[in-house]
């Protein structure tokens, strides 16, 4: 996407990180593909 976030979107991660018990210790980059790289 390579474009900021709005703060709508950065809440969907954070409200996702919060209410999955599944996911523990991990850091997720929300920056809109950013920081991606190509492997």
């Amino acid at each position: 996407l390579h474009r900021e976030g709005t703060p709508e979107q950065v809440a969907q991660m954070i409200l996702e990180l919060i209410t999955n018990d599944y996911i523990t210790g991990e850091t997720v980059t929300v920056d809109g593909g950013l920081t991606m790289r190509i492997a």
